[in-house]
C-alpha cells in the first residue's frame, strides 16, 4: 500500500465547498491509492492503449452510476445508441453539445476491463481489494479521524446472483431478487454514524462463519484498530463462534435466536420466576461453550402479543461495572450495529455489477465498491468539525457520486487532450 498523502482539516477547509473537498480531499487521495494498487494487474508501459489510471476511471465511473460494467462503459463511450448519455460535453465555445462527444469514445471497452481482472486467481484480486479497503482507510488515518479503539459489527450480506456459477461458490438463502443463488459476504465495520468497513471475506457454501470472523479480527486488529466490543446478529450464535471470541479475547454483544430453551427462560422472566441475567450453555457435535444471557424487553412490546415476542436476548462478554449497567447499557450498545444496516445501503448505492461467472472478479468489485464508500466517509471527515472519530454524514451520496461521475467524464477528455471548451458550468 502506497503512502497517502496526509490531509489536515482547518478553518479554511470547513469554508471550502463540498465540490472542492470532494476533488481535493478525496478524488486525488482516491485515485493515487487505487491507481498503485491497480498497476499490479494493469500495464502502465508508454504503448499501452490503457493503463491504471483508466481502469480506476472506469470502475469509479460504473459503482457511481450504481449499474452493469458493461452498459455504463458503453454509454461513456457512447457505444449505446438507445441509451441518453449524461456525461458532460462542450464544444468550443463551451456551450452544451447535443452530440455524443467524440473523446467519449476513447474510453475504456466494458471487455478490456473485466479483461484486466479475468487473469488473477481469486486469492489474487480477493487480496487487492483488501489492499483498497487498507488504503481507504489509511487515508482516514492520515486526517485522525480513525479510531485507535473502537466497536466493531459483523454481519453477512446476500446479493441475488443471476449468473450461472457453480454451486460451491454460491450460498441458498430465502428467495430475493428472482433467485434463491446468493453471493455471500461476511463484512467487518466500524460502528459509528458513517460505514467504515475494515474487512470483507467471500462466505460460500461450506465455509465457515466464524474462522471467517476470526480472519477479519486478526486482519483489523493487524492494521492497529483495537476492538473494545464485536456485535454480531443471531445468525452468528454458535458453539464455534463463541469458542473463537473466548480464544480471541474478544468482548462482544451478540443476539440470541429464540429456541425452546431461551424460550422457557424468558417466560420464567416474564412471569417473575426468573432473573435477567442468566448462564446458559450452547452444544453441539464440535463441544459445548458457556454463554452470560441477558433478557431485554423491546421498546414496542405492546405490540406483540406472544410473550417470546416481547423480548430480545443477547449474550455478552466482557467487563461490566455493575449489574445496572449490564441492563441498561448492553441493549443501547447493541442498537450501534444498525450503523451496518444503514451503511450498506449506502454501499448499494455504488455498487459495481457485473454479469462474470468469475467468483474472483465479482469479490474484487464487491470490495472496491466498500473502499469507495470509506473514502465517502473521508470527503464527510474533511467537512465535519467532531474529534471524536464519530463522522456526520454532511455531503449524501448523491452529490459524491455525481461528482465523481463528472470528474472522470471530465478526465477521460483531459488525458487524451479531445476537449477543447473550458469544462463544465460551476454548480
Amino acid at each position: 500500500m502506497g503512502h497517502i498523502r496526509p490531509v489536515r482539516v482547518s478553518k479554511l477547509v470547513m469554508k471550502t465547498t463540498h465540490r472542492e473537498i470532494v476533488e481535493k480531499f478525496v478524488y486525488k487521495d482516491m485515485q493515487a491509492a487505487l491507481h498503485q494498487i491497480c498497476s499490479a494487474f494493469v500495464s502502465d508501459k508508454h504503448n499501452a492503449t490503457y493503463g491504471a489510471a483508466d481502469f480506476v476511471d472506469a470502475a469509479l465511473a460504473v459503482a457511481s452510476k450504481n449499474g452493469y460494467v458493461g452498459a455504463v462503459l458503453k454509454n461513456l463511450r457512447g457505444d449505446d445508441k438507445e441509451a441518453d448519455t449524461d456525461i458532460p460535453h462542450w464544444v468550443e465555445d463551451g456551450s452544451e453539445s447535443p452530440n455524443v462527444p467524440k473523446y467519449a469514445r476513447v474510453s475504456p471497452t466494458p471487455q478490456w476491463f473485466l479483461g484486466r481482472l479475468d487473469g488473477h486467481s481469486g486469492d489474487e484480486l480477493s487480496g487487492m481489494g483488501a489492499d483498497m479497503l487498507d488504503a481507504s482507510l489509511q487515508a482516514v488515518r492520515s486526517m485522525g479521524r480513525l479510531p485507535a479503539r473502537a466497536t466493531l459489527a459483523v454481519d453477512g450480506h446476500d446479493r441475488p446472483c443471476h449468473a450461472p456459477m457453480d454451486e460451491d461458490v454460491m450460498r441458498r438463502s430465502k428467495p430475493k431478487g428472482g433467485t434463491s443463488k446468493m453471493e455471500s459476504y461476511l463484512t467487518m465495520h466500524i460502528a459509528n454514524d458513517v460505514h467504515l468497513t475494515t474487512s470483507a471475506y467471500p462466505y460460500a457454501t461450506g465455509d465457515s462463519a466464524a474462522e471467517i470472523v476470526r480472519r477479519m479480527i486478526r486482519h483489523t486488529q493487524r492494521i492497529g484498530i483495537k476492538i473494545e466490543k464485536l456485535l454480531l446478529d443471531r445468525g452468528f450464535y454458535t458453539v464455534e463462534m463463541l469458542r473463537i471470541l473466548r480464544e480471541e479475547k474478544i468482548p462482544y454483544i451478540m443476539a440470541v435466536r429464540m429456541t425452546k430453551p431461551i424460550g422457557a427462560m424468558v417466560e420464567a422472566y416474564h412471569d417473575g420466576r426468573g432473573r435477567a441475567i442468566v448462564s446458559h450453555t450452547v452444544g453441539s457435535g464440535k463441544g459445548a461453550e458457556k454463554a452470560t444471557l441477558l433478557i431485554h424487553k423491546r421498546r414496542d412490546a405492546d405490540r406483540h402479543e406472544k410473550v417470546t415476542d416481547k423480548y430480545i436476548v443477547l449474550a455478552f462478554a466482557g467487563v461490566w461495572p455493575s449489574e445496572k449497567a449490564v441492563t441498561s447499557g448492553i441493549p443501547e450498545e447493541y442498537r450501534r450495529r444498525w450503523s451496518i444496516e444503514t451503511g450498506y445501503r449506502n454501499t448499494k448505492n455504488m455498487s459495481i455489477k457485473s454479469r462474470s461467472m468469475i467468483p474472483g472478479v465479482r469479490c474484487f468489485l464487491f470490495k472496491f465498491s466498500l473502499a469507495l464508500t470509506n473514502f465517502w466517509a473521508l470527503a464527510n471527515a474533511a467537512v465535519s468539525p467532531s474529534k471524536t472519530g464519530v463522522v456526520v454524514p454532511v455531503i449524501t451520496i448523491a452529490f459524491f457520486v455525481h461528482h465523481i461521475y463528472q470528474r472522470v467524464a471530465g478526465l477521460t477528455a483531459d488525458r487524451y487532450g479531445l476537449r477543447a471548451g473550458p469544462g463544465p458550468p460551476a454548480r
